[in-house]
């Protein structure tokens, strides 16, 4: 088998892992919603606790495949430049993934009861992040499976800078919201703290979002 080709089967291989690696990804980012909802509504109910482990044991799953991705790309299965751009891109996917599991860790270990009045709120921006996720997931395929133009991933990249401005618009609100009522201080910390969490998921995916698109542009050149 020549140089050439043995080159081309460990790209394939690669992207099967970072396909995989966005299966298990999404995963995680359906099992978060999915918590959160049932917190909204039925707040730290029995359901609420297996989804928060499910939502744990997805985000495993998705770093253990990132570990494989490391151990591929460490093997040498790409040019140098090509191994740091994907490590950098499977390592902003997973602290966005660290932050969507923090909030729920915080709803369920500090025992947090949000206000009925807040709710509306903070289920707006659980909702932006999931978009945020989405698009965010496809622009990743985009690049690195689908390979296609720069063009193709700055549609899916403007969506994910559309709903973060959405994002900070809420989460204003959501400020104002609390600070404006009559919560003792620590409960309005600890609200803001929440609310905070959240929005960082869609900041998070905006960065990752605007990464791509350099390495979409650099790599298209």
């Amino acid at each position: 088998m020549s140089l050439t080709n043995v080159f081309l089967r460990k790209q394939r291989h690669v992207q099967a892992l970072i396909a995989r690696y966005l299966d298990g990804w999404m995963a995680c980012v359906r099992t978060f919603e999915s918590a959160w909802e049932t917190f909204l509504t039925q707040g730290r109910s029995d359901d609420f606790n297996f989804q928060v482990e499910q939502t744990h044991k997805a985000e495993s799953h998705a770093d253990d495949v990132r570990r494989l991705i490391a151990r591929e790309l460490y093997g040498k299965a790409l040019l140098p430049e090509s191994r740091a751009d994907i490590h950098e891109m499977i390592s902003r996917l997973d602290r966005l993934l660290g932050d969507a599991q923090r909030s729920l860790f915080d709803l369920k270990l500090q025992h947090i009861d949000l206000p009925e009045e807040l709710k509306p709120l903070y289920q707006k921006l659980v909702t932006i992040s999931v978009r945020c996720c989405v698009h965010l997931e496809k622009s990743v395929r985009l690049l690195f499976i689908d390979r296609v133009d720069a063009d193709g991933v700055i549609s899916a990249n403007k969506e994910i800078d559309k709903a973060e401005s959405e994002a900070d618009f809420v989460q204003c609100q959501l400020v104002d919201r609390i600070f404006s009522a009559d919560y003792d201080t620590a409960n309005k910390i600890l609200y803001r703290e929440v609310g905070i969490c959240l929005g960082r998921i869609t900041d998070y995916s905006e960065s990752a979002a605007n990464y791509i698109m350099l390495l979409s542009i650099k790599h298209h050149i």
